[in-house]
């Protein structure tokens, strides 16, 4: 199919190119556009050992890790939720290596809350710092720790001193809403030609007068 035919295809099938530009491009404008700003809160928080912070072994790293995959399930986010927080957080492993092989070589986590305004996503980033340091102490009180020690504790190490706003990159995300509006435009006019087609040919053998008969073949007079 050329492209003088896909043109064709477009022009005949107006009521479908407007149908798939309302359906599509209506919603993404929307999200790309018009829809509400997020904002995000930042912090790092990192597992040690009392009068050792600035050591980093296997207990401390491993706890960390621990907690870290603690806090990333249905779970623990209805229960940060109900603190007063938010469930809508991100929180893994600093990790030193890459996506494809992770090394998580200091006890480091990182933390990401977001809401819809700045003062949200700083008190949800409160909320879920305090959830990990009660995490934290009930496990060593579990395993025999003093109500007043605790071997380890969560240390902050940085964060964010205003929740900043997550950029939406709403050129990038436009430009690619035009071309997928265009692509399925293209799509549906050219299905949408092909089975008017389909349907004239069959209205048209529909409609076609019936063969005639054979003429009989004379009966020989006797």
């Amino acid at each position: 199919m050329t492209i003088r035919h896909i043109f064709r295809a477009i022009f005949r099938h107006p009521l479908v190119v407007l149908f798939v530009i309302v359906a599509i491009g209506g919603p993404g404008f929307y999200v790309t556009e018009l829809a509400p700003a997020s904002y995000q809160a930042h912090s790092v928080v990192s597992v040690v050992r009392q009068g050792e912070e600035t050591k980093f072994t296997s207990s401390t790293i491993g706890t960390a890790e621990l907690l870290a995959a603690s806090f990333d399930d249905d779970r623990s986010r209805d229960e940060v939720a109900r603190a007063g927080g938010r469930a809508d957080y991100r929180v893994v492993m600093d990790n030193q290596g890459s996506e494809e092989v992770p090394t998580h070589d200091q006890p480091y986590i990182v933390l990401d809350t977001f809401a819809p305004a700045a003062a949200e996503a700083e008190k949800a980033m409160t909320v879920l710092v305090r959830a990990m340091r009660v995490r934290l102490a009930s496990w060593q009180m579990s395993a025999g720790a003093d109500d007043d020690y605790y071997l380890l504790r969560l240390k902050n190490v940085a964060s964010t001193r205003k929740a900043v706003e997550v950029p939406r990159h709403t050129k990038q995300a436009a430009a690619v809403l035009a071309l997928l509006v265009v692509m399925v435009v293209v799509k549906s006019a050219v299905v949408a030609d092909r089975v008017l087609a389909s349907r004239r040919s069959w209205l048209r053998l529909r409609r076609a007068p019936a063969a005639a008969p054979p003429p009989r073949a004379p009966v020989p007079s006797r």
